[in-house]
């Protein structure tokens, strides 16, 4: 399990939280611990307001890097659901080089849900009840500033302390953009957003 980062304004609480990131794993669809006529619903978040057992939290914005520097702070909220599979919701980004200059801003939006893998849940009373660690793949439409649509695909990975998760689980979010630049990793020092599934 990878050293997980503590969530500032939890720590401020006097609890030692942490949040939650890839190797490809099976989809909840294929898992034999749901029947393919099961309903199983989620709200997930990345970054920003975040609700938890003691009120809603700054869950920070989420950064991803790409090989060439760039990065992307990534932050958006919404619902998903198995069987049939839906998403909906989105948020916002920024678009940084390598120096930390704004090349781009606007926001984006969930278009399809590609897959779900749930790790289990935490029992930390911080959290609320059917808090989830997992995966969730899915594809993304940007809408920048400027004019235009992007698509991608994203990735949010989501780690808590008293789930074991996959090495690969890395917490944070992660995008791929048609045409480039593939913001394939997560930034990690410093610590800037963590992420929940909250089952419904």
């Amino acid at each position: 399990m990878k050293p997980l980062r503590p969530i500032p304004l939890l720590l401020a609480a006097g609890l030692a939280v942490t949040a939650c990131g890839e190797t490809p794993v099976t989809p909840l669809e294929e898992s034999p611990l749901f029947g393919h006529s099961a309903t199983v619903s989620y709200s997930w978040h990345a970054g920003g307001p975040t609700p938890t057992a003691i009120g809603v939290l700054d869950f920070g914005a989420p950064t991803a890097v790409a090989p060439n520097g760039e990065t992307i702070q990534l932050i958006g909220s919404g619902l998903m659901s198995l069987h049939p599979k839906s998403v909906s919701g989105g948020g916002t980004y920024t678009r940084m080089d390598p120096n930390g200059n704004v090349v781009g801003s606007g926001t984006w939006t969930a278009t399809r849900l590609k897959s779900f893998k749930p790790f289990g849940d935490s029992a930390l009373g911080v959290f609320l009840p059917g808090t989830s660690t997992g995966r969730m793949h899915l594809r993304v439409t940007l809408h920048p500033e400027s004019g235009g649509n992007i698509e991608g695909n994203m990735t949010i990975d989501c780690q808590l302390p008293d789930v074991v998760t996959p090495p690969s689980i890395i917490e944070g979010v992660r995008l791929g953009l048609t045409g480039g630049p593939n913001f394939n990793k997560v930034q990690q020092d410093p610590f800037t957003g963590g992420t929940l599934f909250i089952r419904q």
